[in-house]
């Protein structure tokens, strides 16, 4: 989630903005730019060097994805019970963190944002692991395990209940995935699922294939019990409560009646429902608890940013050169921590 490397990130960036890609000249353009929450100065110094001197933009403006994320919302014109922009909590759970941000007026409360050391990587990892122990060595298939874990994994309204259920001989939650062989099939495909090719246009080894048993709600369970990993943190939606109980009381009932979920882990079937469970557990019984969630999570974001960028103010939010150059990054520090 950090920018470390600055020469490996300006070789991304050159592909990007290169002729086969977007094809553009950085220096006639203005570019909205996303940040991990809490970002160190030193790297934010060094992304404002990068984009002004390196690639010459125009204008610059950097935010956080919590504060793009509630903007993306507005586009959902026909939902009855729409979230509040004016303070609400944004919980963005992605491939190497999750964040609970919350969100007043368009400026996110830095002081009581919150952070889960585990994202989508660490669940694509131990899915790789449990797998390989149990079946076929697949460490070095990251590709293949994200597509077995967005499309097979799910996360358990009931776990204890439901981990009893897939211990049963011949259960029929328990799920057979086959592997792409690289010529006939470039994407595996669910034995009996929707892509299933039927019996006459398949002939699959057992050794290509993968059974998937309780992994399919062990996976997603860590992100409500990292300790189940070995990561000393609290879960989720005790960390989504510790961060509004860090906002000012008076904010308490707006963040727990608006919490916005999205990126790539809220993809999981019943994480929304799971997770405004176990916070209304948590809750004080006064508040009521509401979480939302597009139909698309993964770009929530990026509809905002896209909305947001189409402002016909949107220059106002931004760093132009000029400015850097007279002010440097202290500058862009100032002008970004005030953006709503």
């Amino acid at each position: 989630g950090l920018l470390l490397n600055n020469s490996l990130e300006c070789n991304i960036w050159d592909r990007v903005f290169g002729a086969k890609n977007l094809n553009i000249e950085p220096s006639n353009h203005s570019l909205l730019i996303t940040e991990p929450p809490l970002n160190l100065p030193p790297i934010q110094a060094e992304m404002d060097q990068l984009l002004f001197e390196r690639y010459g933009f125009q204008a610059v403006c950097r935010t956080t994805c919590a504060q793009l994320a509630l903007r993306g919302t507005e586009a959902d014109m026909n939902r009855t019970d729409k979230i509040s922009r004016q303070c609400a909590l944004v919980v963005d759970s992605g491939f190497s963190f999750s964040h609970t941000t919350p969100v007043f007026d368009g400026t996110p409360l830095n002081y009581a944002v919150r952070r889960i050391s585990a994202g989508g990587k660490i669940l694509t990892n131990y899915l790789k692991e449990v797998l390989s122990f149990r079946s076929i060595n697949l460490n070095d298939e990251t590709h293949i395990m994200n597509d077995i874990k967005h499309r097979l994994c799910y996360t358990s309204l009931d776990f204890e209940n439901e981990l009893a259920e897939y211990k049963k001989k011949r259960n029929p939650l328990w799920r057979r995935f086959v592997l792409p062989d690289g010529v006939n099939r470039t994407r595996g495909y669910v034995i009996g699922g929707p892509d299933d090719p039927g019996a006459d246009a398949k002939n699959d080894s057992e050794n290509s294939i993968v059974a998937l048993k309780n992994e399919r709600i062990v996976i997603p369970e860590i992100l409500f019990h990292p300790s189940d990993v070995a990561i000393n943190e609290a879960g989720l939606a005790e960390t989504l409560v510790r961060s509004v109980e860090a906002s000012p009381p008076e904010m308490h009932r707006m963040l727990y009646k608006n919490i916005l979920i999205c990126g790539g882990n809220c993809l999981f079937k019943n994480l929304r429902e799971r997770l405004e469970l176990e916070v209304r557990q948590l809750a004080p019984s006064e508040f009521s608890v509401r979480v939302f969630c597009d139909e698309d999570p993964i770009v929530t974001t990026w509809r905002g940013a896209s909305m947001f960028a189409a402002q016909s103010n949107f220059l106002d939010f931004c760093v132009t050169k000029s400015e850097y150059q007279e002010g440097g990054s202290d500058y862009c520090h100032r002008k970004f921590q005030g953006i709503s």
